[in-house]
């Protein structure tokens, strides 16, 4: 896969059962090692497209429906899914 194309991806690694975190995840060609909570809101919300170094960030998001979805926007936007949409 080409560097150009670098795909941020939402998943959930559950620790236990009283604690879960939420991830976002990179294709290993991507040259950014980390990313901000600030950055990770600018492309979930679509306010940017690339990556520091400039490669297309393409954003794949979980389904509406999902829980998950609703505590990643809750804690990285201080909004419900319903209010980003």
């Amino acid at each position: 896969m080409s560097r150009c194309f670098a795909a941020a991806v939402l998943a959930l690694a559950a620790v236990s059962a009283a604690r879960a975190d939420l991830y976002v995840v990179a294709h290993a060609s991507n040259p950014q090692a980390s990313l901000t909570q600030q950055q990770v809101l600018e492309l979930f919300m679509g306010r940017q497209r690339a990556f520091a170094d400039g490669s297309f960030a393409l954003v794949f998001d979980l389904p509406r429906d999902n829980p998950v979805r609703e505590r990643f926007y809750q804690q990285v936007a201080g909004m419900s899914p319903a209010q980003v949409n």
